[in-house]
Order: structure tokens, then sequence, then C-alpha cells
């Protein structure tokens, strides 16, 4: 545990381990289990592909050899007993039998496979492909996100791609492999077991599809007429899911998702603001059986329905109360308009930049539907008072709701003007 507990410091990121191929990472990670190979009496070396090999001779000179060992590349943000748990235990061992004076009739070889994962390269299981003689060319072809061809990366590394076949065991040279590994699922521990024995090994297909659609703006496209290229990437994803559900033996996720120039237009417009809400009302919250059923949680603003006011950690009195989000009854309206009142009236409060503010906005943030009705609040928060006996303008408007309406839409405070 002491030196699986090392080799997690060979990181790309202190904050998360994450080891790829041909990295100075994995560089510094071969060394530390060269080290550990020669204190076990085995000699060690790397091989054409960047693979640590580590070997001990039997009594049996002559006899097939057996082959221990895991990969010690890492997937980003991993555990650190994934692979290398493989790779520090059958040394362990062999240094036991080495500390006790006692030697087994055959040979042993521990190999550190240099890349399984795939992350650098998208090419996954180089190093197993290299020892058993099945790398295809092609592959040293592969490009990683900086542009560097794996080919190069091995110059750079210090190995020759061209000499990667003599990575290779021959069949006849090999009694069996065995390999340990720390189970990558929740099988042992939803069974309550210490240990399984694998009986099969589910084959990989990597696909990287590509959905060409239509940017279009989000107050502008309608409906019928849009082509967005996430909103069916997301069908396809859901779409992975539901075929590997009917499909008994079959496991399969989405483990990547880009979208290319996409814009910031998360919101839902409307013409009404009834219509916003009633949109936003429907997208299923956190938690709706769909997150119940995936286990997942989400957060998410107020889709232009209601405010948050939340007190600021540092201010010592009684903290502001959350405006509730619901529909827009009248009560409720009425609450919210209260709420954002007394957080106007509760004085300064300090923001980011240390500077003592006033919410003056926050009956402005309140939903058009949830304004109160013009000439009962002031920008401050006061009230005032309503003059009496508005007279409607020229034409058929009449005082009353009619009227209030209007001055909300036209940005107006107070009632219309009296004769």
């Amino acid at each position: 545990m002491e030196w699986l507990d090392e080799l997690a410091e060979c990181s790309e990121d202190p904050a998360e381990l994450t080891r790829r191929y041909l990295t100075p990472e994995h560089a510094q990670a071969a060394e530390r289990i060269m080290r550990r190979m020669r204190e076990a009496g085995m000699s060690a070396r790397l091989d054409a592909a960047g693979n640590v090999v580590g070997s001990l001779p039997g009594r049996e000179p002559a006899r097939r050899r057996l082959i221990l060992g895991s990969h010690f590349d890492t997937v980003r943000n991993a555990g650190k007993y994934d692979g290398a748990l493989g790779v520090m235990l059958p040394i362990a061992c062999l240094r036991h039998l080495h500390e006790s004076g006692r030697r087994l009739d055959y040979p042993v070889d521990v190999i550190g496979f240099a890349d399984e994962e795939g992350v650098r390269f998208q090419a996954t299981l180089i190093g197993s492909r290299a020892v058993a003689g099945d790398l295809d060319p092609t592959m040293l072809d592969a490009v990683d996100e900086d542009g560097v061809t794996l080919r190069e990366a091995m110059r750079e590394f210090g190995l020759d791609p061209d000499a990667v076949g003599d990575a290779g065991y021959r069949r006849d040279d090999v009694a069996a492999y065995v390999e340990v590994h720390i189970e990558q699922g929740p099988v042992l521990e939803a069974e309550n077991l210490p240990v399984g024995v694998v009986t099969s090994i589910a084959g990989a297909t990597r696909l990287r599809v590509e959905v060409i659609g239509r940017a279009g703006h989000a107050g502008t496209v309608p409906m019928n007429l849009r082509r967005d290229a996430l909103a069916a990437a997301s069908e396809a994803v859901v779409a992975v899911e539901r075929i590997c559900l009917d499909t008994p033996g079959t496991v399969g996720t989405v483990g990547v998702l880009r979208t290319v120039s996409g814009g910031g237009q998360r919101h839902s417009r409307g013409r009404r603001v009834h219509h916003r809400r009633a949109g936003g009302e429907r997208r299923p919250p956190p938690d709706r059986p769909g997150s119940d059923r995936r286990g997942v949680r989400g957060d998410r603003e107020p889709p232009g329905g209601g405010v948050r006011l939340r007190a600021d950690p540092r201010d010592q009195r009684a903290p502001v109360q959350p405006v509730a989000d619901g529909p827009s009854r009248r009560s409720g309206r009425n609450a919210r308009v209260r709420g954002a009142q007394t957080a106007e009236r509760r004085g300064p409060r300090r923001h980011g930049d240390g500077e003592p503010h006033r919410h003056r906005n926050a009956l402005r943030a309140l939903p058009g539907g949830d304004q109160p009705p013009p000439g009962r609040v002031d920008d401050r928060g006061r009230r005032r008072r309503r003059r009496a006996n508005p007279v409607p303008l020229p034409g058929t408007l009449r005082p009353g709701r009619a009227a209030r309406r209007i001055t909300g839409m036209t940005g107006m405070t107070g009632s219309l003007p009296s004769r």
C-alpha cells in the first residue's frame, strides 16, 4: 500500500491522479516500478513499447515463463489502485520469496503495461498489443490533442518506434498470464464478496460521431424550423443507453460530448410571461423521477419564475429568506413582493468587491407577473400614496387593471395622470 501511495504521486495534476502514456509522469512512475523490481531480486528494463518488464529466473530456465502484471497508465482523475495494484502486488510476492531464499522452478516476468487506457492517443492497449505481437503499425500515426503523433512521442521518450515489434513474446514461451485487478464496478460491494474470478472480458468498441446541424438565434427561430445538433446528439446518447438496456450482457456510455461554437443560449423565450413560466415549470427539476432513477442530481436557476435572494455569509444579521418559485397566484405574488421589499429595506450588504450596495434591484428582478401594481412601491421599496380616481387616456382605455398593465409594460411608475 505504501508503494501504491508513492506511485500515485506521479501525476500530471497534483489534485487528481492522471498519468498518460509517454509523459514525464509515465517515465517517473516507470523508474519507481523498476526500483521495486530490483529490490525484489529481479532484472528490470523498458521494452520497445515503453512497458516496464521485470524478470526473475527459475531453477529450470527452459520452462515456459509465467507472466504477471497490469497497466500503470491511468484515466483522468483515476483511483490509485486501478492497474497499479496488479503491478505492485506480484512484485511484493516475489520480493517475499527472494528475501526468504526461495526460488520457483519456472521463470517469472512482471510487466507494467505502459498504455491500456488510451487517454493520450485514443488508441487503447498499446502496451499489451506490443507484448502480444499484435500492434498495428498504423497506430503509430495516432495523434494526441497537441498534434503529436505516437511515433514522434516514442522518439522523444527515447524509444525506437521501428523496433516496437521487439517487445513481443513468442506464444510457445509463455505458460500463462495472471492479473490481479481492483474491480472497477460495484458488483462485489453490492454482493458483499471479497474477491471475484473473471470469466470473460468485455470487448470495447469506440465510436466518434459528429452531428451537424445549424445554429439559430434562441429568440427568432421557431421550433419547427430549428436544426439543433445538440438536441439530436442527446437523443443519440439516450439511444445508446436504451440499446444496452435491451441487449443482455452489453454495457455502454457516452463519455465526451462537445459542442463547436456553441453559444450560451440556455434560456427559453416567449411573448407572454405565463408562457415562459409554464415552459420553465415543465422542465423536470432535480427531484423528479428521472433523476431518482439515474441516481444523479442537478441544480438550476429559476427559469424566469421567482427570484432567489441569498444572504452574504459575512452578514451577521438575519439571513434574507428566499422568495419561492411557484405558480403566479395572487397570494404567492404578494408574498414574493413583500419578500423583495423586505430585502431592499435590510440596508447595505457587502458584495464581492467589498463595497456596500442596497438591493434596489430585488423588485426589478421579480418576473413581470409578480411586479407590484404601479404606484404602490417606489425604487427604494417605500410605499407611495396612490392618486385617487385616475382618468382614462383618450380612446377606449379604461382605468383599473388594464391601465396598470399598460403602465407596467411601458416601464412607467406611479398611476396614470389625473385630469
